[in-house]
């Protein structure tokens, strides 16, 4: 029966002698060099893992993957002078590990001592006598660059993401991402924005050996606004954006972002005296700039009123004409100042210290009268310019002979512009146009008379 307590114990032995040998091999300095020569060459990431090491300050959080040896295998491959440069070295560390006991490569304790990214060190112990020996990689660590305000997160395991500081550079800010080894990394970067948050994935490859400085282009842009109207708001998906509208010539511009770079529909909204009007428009993917002018013309109240004023102004005119004594069937429709009232006064003061064979009055009458509801813009909160087109049967009467002339039809072109004063419009300034200029869109055009 002896032969059956024999059998198991030479297995023991064999056991014994197999893990003491793997023991051995470890803790031959020049051998493990060696089995990583062969894994490198024969890209043999299962047995190249377990002669690998971190630095000691991230062994304790981070472990090497198979993946990660197969990418720095894979590195290596690619470059090749440099990686015999490396196995030199980790050859002429095993020969002085062996020389020397209590040998210590520089790179170990003095970083700025380090020419290889791969350094032969000294693990600990196997079977509590032999040393172990590995060889180190040092890990590469990314330079972020992201818009101040985003935020930076990846999913893969032991990578941590830190500012450098809390100030935001003109460029952006930054940030070191890491430990990376050889291979393809990703980071997600999210960012507030007034459209909702912008997000981008990002992958960026990692060499052995390479810190890279890696660029967060999360495509925004910033964009302006422009309208007609002060004191407007500017909306999103039915919801107003902190974006104010300044003076800009003739306009009013609002500047607003980042925004996304993809279509975006907004609207702006102004309460006006005719209640609250809005315009609406698109902004394409690659467009920074969007007029959005609130069309006046669109309101039924605003017409109605213009184009009575328009209308008793001009019946009026023609009964002070016929005399040119008094403006006080006109005084209604005029404010105080503006060229209009101005130029009857001076006409009124004219006609009184013409000598009477001189003296001429209007005779005709208005025959026709049309506003261009499409020229018609606001200018500021109470103000709007628009076209007119004014027809008159022109007829003269001279004061002192009686005798009549005149030109027959007469066709006048106007820009107005009117003041909303105490609830109501009037007329401020005009001058004349050319013809051309009226009715661009016919549709627009309202015969008033």
């Amino acid at each position: 029966m002896k032969w059956k307590i024999v059998v198991p114990l030479v297995a023991v032995i064999a056991a014994g002698t197999s893990l003491a040998f793997v023991g051995m091999r470890a803790s031959d300095p020049e051998q493990v060099v060696k089995t990583f020569e062969i894994a490198v060459a024969q890209r043999d990431a299962d047995t190249l893992l377990p002669l690998l090491t971190l630095p000691d300050e991230l062994n304790a959080h981070h472990e090497l993957t198979l993946e990660q040896a197969e990418a720095i295998t894979r590195t290596l491959h690619e470059h090749e002078q440099t990686y015999q440069r490396y196995l030199t070295d980790l050859q002429e560390q095993a020969h002085q590990y062996k020389s020397n006991p209590a040998y210590l490569p520089a790179s170990l304790t003095q970083a700025d001592a380090a020419p290889s990214l791969v350094v032969l060190k000294k693990t600990g112990k196997h079977w509590l006598f032999f040393d172990r020996y590995q060889v180190q990689v040092k890990p590469m660590y990314a330079t972020l660059t992201a818009p101040g305000q985003a935020k930076l997160v990846t999913n893969e395991k032991g990578v941590e993401i830190e500012p450098v500081s809390s100030a935001n550079l003109p460029e952006g800010r930054k940030y070191v991402a890491g430990p990376y080894f050889p291979g393809n990394h990703q980071v997600t970067a999210t960012l507030p924005s007034p459209f909702g948050e912008i997000k981008k994935e990002l992958t960026f490859a990692v060499d052995f050996g390479v810190n890279p400085n890696v660029p967060v282009n999360l495509d925004t842009k910033e964009i302006k606004i422009y309208t007609n109207y002060p004191n407007a708001k500017l909306y999103y998906q039915g919801k107003p954006l902190s974006a104010i509208f300044e003076k800009s010539w003739n306009d009013y511009v609002a500047t607003i972002g980042p925004a996304p770079l993809q279509p975006i529909e907004l609207m702006v909204k102004a309460k006006t005296p005719f209640g609250e009007m809005q315009a609406v428009g698109n902004l394409e993917a690659q467009e920074k700039n969007l007029d959005l002018p609130i069309s006046f013309a669109t309101s039924d109240e605003l017409r109605q009123q213009i184009g009575k004023l328009l209308l008793d102004y001009n019946q009026a005119w023609v009964n002070y004409a016929q005399s040119k004594t008094s403006l006080e069937q006109l005084e209604t429709y005029l404010t105080q100042d503006g060229n209009v009232r101005e130029n009857l006064v001076y006409e009124v003061e004219s006609f009184r210290d013409t000598p009477e064979e001189y003296k001429k009055v209007f005779v005709g009458k208005l025959t026709g009268l049309a506003a261009d509801f499409g020229s018609l813009e606001m200018q500021g909160e109470d103000a709007v310019t628009l076209m007119v087109k004014e027809t008159f049967d022109d007829q003269w009467k001279n004061a002192s002979s009686g005798e009549i002339t005149g030109d027959g039809t007469q066709i006048l072109y106007w820009n107005y512009e009117l003041i909303y004063t105490a609830g109501e419009w009037k007329i401020a300034n005009n001058y004349e146009i050319q013809p051309n200029l009226f009715g661009i869109d016919p549709q627009q055009v309202e015969k008033l008379l």
